[in-house]
């Protein structure tokens, strides 16, 4: 990264959505105070937690801004702590996840650079409650059309101008699941209206994404998937095979497609086609070019298909 002088640097606003995560939430705070990066504003925005949380903020008293007061979940601890903000730069750090050297500073560089850049994103991993990595987070380039497959954008690696979190109206406060990609859905939404604002990739590893057993992620996985696919239907208008296959997976309660993969079966693969057939049997279009696209490249689309399972 090329030098920049102090009053070239954007201030970049961290913000962290908390609730009874004493357990993770110090290293969290340090991943972010330890940025080699002087121009940052960190928030925690804690729900009202019982447990350590409270006496870890108050030892950083004056390295962050705090509050602990009753809120309506996530989305809005975040919204909270995005209009909190005084950067221009806005970041969304939850508080088990963890960011890596210097992706503050990164991530700056290409708002400077280029003012048409509206958000920047870099790689990450899944991490258990250990620290040990699970997988590499599956990140691509922006492509709004892939994002009705999967989500793209590892969050905690995003970073966003405030004016286009302003634009799209900030988190959609009525999800307690799947809010990042409602909100990178509803970014590309945006981008079409604006052409010139760019969505930027950078491949470097910038965040750790945290799995555990009390993650929300793994903790209301099937309501998580079910929110997924409703969202995903009402963007576009369709629901991809992969999202059925997720809640089919689902249904037994033995599997959560991330620590627990269902191992390969025919019955499975089978009642997953039949339901997304069924699902978008007024989407011809769109079961044409799945069925062409398996035809068409067999081996990718089983490699596909067993990256999601435990063979």
């Amino acid at each position: 990264m090329s030098e920049m002088g102090p009053r070239s640097l954007p201030l970049v606003t961290v913000v962290t959505p908390s609730l009874n995560q004493g357990e993770f939430i110090e290293e969290t705070i340090r991943s972010v105070i330890s940025q080699s990066y002087p121009a940052l504003d960190y928030v925690i925005v804690d729900g009202g937690s019982t447990d350590a949380t409270l006496d870890i903020l108050t030892r950083y008293e004056g390295r962050l801004r705090w509050i602990s007061e009753k809120d309506e979940g996530q989305s809005d601890a975040v919204n909270k702590g995005f209009r909190m903000a005084r950067g221009e730069i806005l970041g969304w750090l939850n508080a088990d996840d963890l960011y890596c050297p210097g992706a503050i500073g990164e991530a700056a560089q290409r708002f400077v650079e280029d003012s048409d850049v509206m958000m920047v994103y870099g790689a990450g991993d899944d991490i258990d409650d250990e620290g040990r990595v699970l997988e590499q987070y599956p990140t691509e380039p922006f492509d709004f059309e892939r994002l009705a497959y999967r989500c793209i954008i590892c969050q905690p690696a995003v970073f966003m101008r405030k004016t286009l979190v302003e634009h799209v109206g900030y988190l959609n406060a009525d999800l307690q699941c799947s809010m990042d990609l409602d909100l990178w859905i509803r970014c590309g939404l945006a981008q079409k209206e604006n052409p010139r604002w760019k969505f930027v990739y950078v491949p470097s590893q910038w965040a750790h994404n945290r799995f555990h057993v009390q993650s929300k992620s793994l903790v209301l996985r099937k309501k998580h998937v079910e929110i997924t696919a409703e969202m995903v239907r009402r963007h576009y208008g369709f629901l991809p095979f992969n999202w059925v296959y997720g809640l089919e997976e689902l249904r037994s309660g033995e599997y959560d497609g991330i620590l627990k993969k269902s191992p390969l079966r025919a019955s499975l693969v089978l009642r997953s086609l039949a339901k997304w057939a069924w699902v978008n049997r007024q989407q011809p279009g769109h079961l044409a070019q799945f069925l062409f696209n398996c035809i068409a490249s067999p081996l990718e689309s089983w490699r596909s298909l067993k990256q999601r399972t435990t063979s």
